[in-house]
């Protein structure tokens, strides 16, 4: 068996380690994280701020409930807008300087691969590693990074709520490792 084939669908840390690097490096992945955070921030206290509004609000009140919560739905979409345009920079970065070095990597080898590697081999692989860089992994990342934001404002928000319960969710890590194995 072929080392490319043992290692099909899995993704080691130095590939990801990598591709951040690819993407800019740790300025623009903290960026994007720290982008997300708040986008994620602001949609929680929007809802607390309509549960709020609900519960308490009066007829005199409306004005200000209403413009506290105008307020947060922009600062939602700047935030929403600045996450989207930063991890769309960023990957368009990355595939462009993924690509370089792959064409840097097969320019530079030596002749006698030239000689024992078909051509029609490296074109496949060139167009399928620029196609899963540039779309599969694009349109996978970035819901992933979405889901676990989401999960991780859930988790947040539960523990911030129920915290006497959350003491129960600190095993909960170790048991999953565990039982992945």
């Amino acid at each position: 068996m072929m080392k490319a084939e043992e290692t099909a669908d899995k993704i080691s840390w130095r590939t990801i380690r990598m591709y951040c690097q690819s993407c800019g490096g740790f300025p623009w992945v903290s960026a994007i994280l720290m982008s997300s955070l708040f986008e994620r921030l602001s949609l929680i206290f929007l809802d607390w701020w309509l549960a709020r509004w609900a519960e308490e609000g009066s007829e005199d009140d409306r004005a200000m409930y209403f413009a506290v919560y105008f307020a947060t739905v922009l600062v939602v979409v700047v935030f929403v807008s600045i996450t989207r345009i930063l991890f769309s920079i960023a990957t368009v970065h990355a595939g462009r300087r993924l690509f370089e070095r792959m064409a840097l990597k097969v320019l530079r080898a030596p002749m006698w691969w030239w000689d024992t590697t078909p051509l029609g081999r490296v074109l496949n692989r060139f167009s399928f590693d620029t196609e899963n860089t540039d779309t599969t992994l694009v349109t996978k990342l970035f819901p992933a990074l979405l889901s676990l934001s989401w999960c991780l404002g859930a988790v947040g928000v539960m523990a911030g709520t129920l915290w006497p319960y959350s003491m129960l969710m600190i095993p909960a890590p170790a048991a999953w490792q565990v039982m992945a194995s």
